[in-house]
């Protein structure tokens, strides 16, 4: 496989993902992939997190942030209280209710990875997301060189 080959598939496999998961998650919990990402992404930080530092994790600008923070607010999916230690800057935690949501996008993350790698031996699998590690790993690493 040639170089550009090589490249559209792997943009088309990615955009494929984001587009077939994004459907499960819009059908299945009623949330847009990326107020989904946001989810996740509190979900996975200590003691709270700001707008701000969401949108740096997710590569968010901030007019989107702010958007899909307020609409998750007012859907009761997060909690936006004002930092203790910095009164100036309000930190973002998830609800109960997008507690127990996070329990059930765990099963259609399943379903949907079981049935993405269906027909492929685990051995297939394997190799693939060594190489795709790698892969990112090279990634970051270019990233980096160019910034």
């Amino acid at each position: 496989m040639d170089g550009n080959q090589f490249l559209k598939t792997i943009v088309d496999l990615s955009f494929g993902l984001k587009r077939v998961f994004s459907l499960y998650i819009e059908r299945e919990i009623n949330l847009t992939y990326p107020q989904w990402r946001v989810i996740k992404t509190i979900r996975f930080s200590n003691a709270g997190i700001s707008a701000k530092e969401i949108a740096d994790i997710l590569s968010f600008d901030k007019v989107t942030i702010s958007d899909i923070v307020n609409r998750l607010i007012r859907k009761g999916y997060l909690i936006k209280k004002l930092d203790k230690y910095d009164r100036r800057r309000n930190l973002l935690s998830l609800s109960d209710y997008a507690l127990s949501l996070c329990k059930n996008v765990t099963s259609i993350e399943e379903e949907f990875n079981k049935t993405l790698f269906s027909g492929l031996k685990q051995e297939e699998i394997d190799r693939y997301l060594s190489t795709t590690n790698e892969l990112l790993k090279n990634l970051n690493n270019m990233n980096r060189s160019i910034k």
